[in-house]
Formats: C-alpha cells, sequence, structure tokens
C-alpha cells in the first residue's frame, strides 16, 4: 500500500516538474526570440489609439496624416469608390506618390 503512495507521489511531483519546465521554456524563448519586446503590459505597447465619434473627424485626421507623410504611407483598410471623399483621396494619394512617399511603402 505504501508503494502505491510512493509511486502517485512520485508521478504527481514529476508532472509538476514538467508543467514547471515548460512555462519556464516558454518564458525563455520569448525573451530569446523577441529581446526587444518590453517586459509588461501589451496593451498598446508602441501604437496610438485615436477614438472618433463621427466618420468626418476620421476622415479629416486621415487627410492629416496623409498630407504629413514624408517617406511612406501604409493604408491597411481602405474601400474606394467613385464618391466625393473615395476622389478626394485618390487624389491626395497621387499627389503624394508625386513628392516621393509612396503610398506602397
Amino acid at each position: 500500500m505504501i508503494w502505491i503512495i510512493i509511486v502517485v507521489l512520485v508521478l504527481l511531483a514529476l508532472c509538476i516538474c514538467f508543467i514547471l519546465g515548460v512555462m519556464l521554456d516558454l518564458a525563455m524563448g520569448k525573451k530569446v526570440k523577441h529581446p526587444a519586446l518590453p517586459n509588461g503590459d501589451f496593451k498598446t505597447s508602441f501604437n496610438n489609439i485615436d477614438y472618433f465619434t463621427s466618420g468626418r473627424q476620421f476622415f479629416d485626421s486621415l487627410n492629416q496624416s496623409i498630407s504629413a507623410a514624408k517617406d511612406h504611407i501604409h493604408v491597411l483598410f481602405f474601400i474606394f469608390k467613385a464618391d466625393t471623399f473615395g476622389m478626394e483621396m485618390m487624389e491626395l494619394l497621387k499627389k503624394k506618390k508625386q513628392k516621393k512617399a509612396s503610398p506602397f511603402g
């Protein structure tokens, strides 16, 4: 009977060591593969968050950001339509391309 208890305790200790080893391996691997990541909270990291309550605020901010671009422009989500705003965006991107701020990164 005592041998069964000893075997169960040894197996339990091995399982705990295995779980701790996996957790340590994951933590150390993250540090080795991504040394530039900041420690701590990753909610916003190096990002800026702007909250817009209307489409006009968003489009005005987008126009301002594109106008201020000096080197390149990343547009990740825009659907171009032949409406007033879509044509304004196309004209602005064409002007920026002529000034060497490539909209294609």
